[in-house]
This record gives structure tokens, sequence and C-alpha cells, in this order.
């Protein structure tokens, strides 16, 4: 359903849930719009991109959905991920060209990824700007990080970097 924000608010502020499910219904929304003769639209779109999540069975359903979106989305942009049945991409993923995630990755926030960028595998990425030819070696966790182009993070003789 497409309508003016305005209609939307004002309409779920007044939808009530007096059914055997004590549920919201969309349908609800379209009659109150039509009942005051309001412009509605509607969209198609897939069935994975509108699920709703009753149990927590759906609930892990949604979220395996949305992982493989975004990865699919970082695939059409040019990433080449080693394994992506291990990986876990969370948020919003922007990545450069040429950019290469080991398996056991995950991606969680808002990450950029620049131009020929490597992660390695078992690696935790959260709300982080890593510049063009970065190399970050297996095991790092980084957080929070806007880094500069050029860089090599690598858990060097130590079993874990994290960077903040």
């Amino acid at each position: 359903m497409c309508c003016k924000k305005t209609l939307l608010e004002e309409a779920i502020s007044q939808v009530e849930n007096n059914n055997a499910a004590g549920e919201y219904y969309l349908t609800d929304l379209v009659e109150f719009a039509s009942a005051r003769e309001q412009k509605i639209g509607s969209t198609q779109t897939q069935e994975k991109e509108i699920l709703g999540a009753n149990n927590k069975q759906e609930l892990g359903d949604l979220y395996r959905a949305l992982v493989a979106l975004n990865i699919a989305s970082a695939k059409r942009k040019g990433a080449i991920f080693k394994d992506e049945s291990t990986c876990y991409v969370e948020g919003p993923l922007k990545v450069g060209r040429d950019v290469k995630i080991g398996n056991n990755v995950t991606i969680k926030g808002e990450v950029i990824l620049g131009n020929n960028v490597s992660i390695g595998s078992n690696t935790v990425l959260f709300n982080t700007k890593i510049g063009d030819e970065t190399v970050v070696k297996d095991f790092c966790s980084i957080e929070k990080v806007l880094n500069q182009v050029n860089y090599f993070v690598s858990n060097g003789a130590v079993s874990y970097t994290h960077l903040r």
C-alpha cells in the first residue's frame, strides 16, 4: 500500500484489532483510506521482502532472508565471497571494486569496504569503513573504525585483534 504519511499515521491511530487473532490488518488501512476517498496505490514485491514473523521459526526465516538479500546485493556490486553460506551481512554494506570476503565473516551495522579490500576469515566488522587497498587478516574484530587507505590489519603473534 502506498499513501501519504499523514493518512497512514491517522489510520494507524484508529485501526483496531477486534478479531479472533487480535491482530492489525493492512486491509483495514485500505478500508480506512477508501472510506475517506483518499488516493492509495500498490506495488509488487517479492514475498520474502514483506513477510512477517509470528513465532521464532518465522523470525529465523526472516533473518536468513535478510542476510541472503544483503549478500546478493553485495555480489551484484562486485564482492566475492569465499563461502557465502558462512557469512552474515546484517546491515547496509557498500563495496568497492574487487572486494574479497573470506568465510565465516559477520558484518553488522553500516559497513563500507573500499576498492581492492580483502577481509580474512573469522572476522567481524561493525559500523566500520575500510579504505582502499586494505587487507584485514583472519580472526580480527573491527568496530567503529574509519581507516585510511593501504592498511594491513593482522592478528600477528596474538590469536585475536580487536580495533575500536
